[in-house]
């Protein structure tokens, strides 16, 4: 049982920790901080993400999809439930807040959300090493955090500035585009890293992308106005 105990708090652990840089670097970027009570509840709706996108790609199996029969359409279908089902959420519970008030929230919480998607999915990954080394568990925790949880950062943080340039513009398709970039983004990770296992490819793609989200922020908040005084509703965006 102690045994037990000492796996669950390691796997715990590790889980967490390749998500704290991410986290310092969101709550770096953002001038004025958000609440902490919505930003953890957009970490927890990320991790509700996780069980949501599960059963919805568990259904694509229905339809004689998966990883073996069909890699290509399997792995895109795939990348659009997980990108959909982390920005829903935080669509229907944070940008319906009165918080929500500066363009730059949204890439923010849409960046949170994140993170919680990736600890999640950290946990069940590791929690299948966990009869393993401590050593292995770490190794594999700094490999995810150098991958799939910067993926899942840079994705849902070009959604986030895209969803932002839509309410300032008034238009839809910037949202649409940052979508589409954001899902294909998603797509070629899955069949390069997990399909063909070719890391050394994807990651200049990543690295490329990163450069671009660290503009959009700058861009964001060079063009945002100081925070009001008052509250707003958020009908009343005043971006």
């Amino acid at each position: 049982m102690a045994n037990q105990a000492i796996n669950f708090f390691y796997i715990f652990f590790f889980s967490f920790l390749p998500v704290l840089g991410w986290f310092w670097f969101i709550l770096k970027e953002d001038p004025h901080p958000e609440p902490r009570s919505l930003t953890a509840l957009s970490f927890l709706l990320g991790g509700v993400a996780v069980f949501l996108s599960f059963y919805a790609e568990l259904s694509l199996e229905q339809f004689g999809l998966s990883s073996h029969t069909a890699p290509f359409l399997y792995y895109f279908y795939s990348s659009v439930i997980e990108e959909v089902f982390k920005f829903l959420p935080i669509a229907l519970f944070i940008f319906t807040r009165r918080a929500f008030d500066e363009p730059i929230d949204a890439m923010v919480y849409m960046g949170f959300a994140a993170l919680g998607f990736s600890f999640l999915e950290n946990f069940f990954g590791l929690y299948t090493l966990a009869s393993s080394s401590v050593t292995l568990v770490m190794v594999v925790a700094l490999m995810r955090a150098l991958s799939a949880n910067f993926l899942h950062m840079l994705a849902s943080v070009l959604i986030g500035f895209g969803f932002a340039e839509s309410l300032k513009l008034r238009r839809v398709l910037p949202f649409v585009f940052s979508i589409i970039v954001a899902i294909l983004l998603h797509f070629i990770y899955n069949m390069y890293i997990v399909e063909q296992d070719a890391m050394l490819y994807v990651f200049p793609i990543l690295w490329a992308v990163f450069f671009i989200v660290l503009k959009e922020f700058d861009f964001i908040k060079a063009r945002s106005l100081p925070r009001h005084t008052s509250k707003q509703l958020p009908s009343e965006h005043s971006f």
